[in-house]
């Protein structure tokens, strides 16, 4: 057991409401600050690639991190992205090519609900995935040029 797990293991059996107090407390300061978001979506991120889903990782920290906070709309749907926890539309990493690993050339900033429905398919796979979907509902898709 890590220092880090005892010690809030201790907290909590000194006052029941302290590990909830000092999330939400935490929450509210990453929601204040969108640098905060970002760095913590960048850890969160680069510590499931590496170590659950063993994905190789190599991205630089500071430049990824501006990267997300600089992303306005996610790259994939062009939804906003919202800079709150917990939110559907909360940035997210996503690589482009998921059979390779997190390079600068292999990401985009998506919403974290886009990245999640798009899963291991390529961009142009969930597009078309989506455009089934719209189609067999009903409705009619024309490209537009852009």
């Amino acid at each position: 057991m890590s220092r880090h797990t005892e010690y809030y293991q201790k907290m909590k059996e000194q006052n029941p409401n302290y590990v909830k107090e000092h999330y939400s407390a935490s929450v509210e300061r990453m929601n204040d600050s969108p640098h905060l978001l970002a760095a913590r979506r960048y850890s969160k991120q680069m510590s499931n690639a590496k170590n659950a889903r063993n994905i190789p990782w190599n991205l630089d920290k500071e430049k990824t991190i501006q990267l997300i906070v600089e992303s306005k709309v996610c790259s994939i749907s062009g939804r906003p992205l919202i800079f709150k926890i917990g939110d559907p539309d909360v940035p997210s990493i996503d690589r482009k090519n998921s059979k390779l690993g997190y390079t600068k050339n292999n990401i985009q900033i998506s919403s974290a609900l886009v990245n999640k429905s798009k899963g291991e398919m390529t961009d142009k796979e969930f597009l078309e995935m989506c455009c089934q979907v719209v189609e067999h509902n009903g409705y009619k898709i024309s490209k537009m040029k852009r």
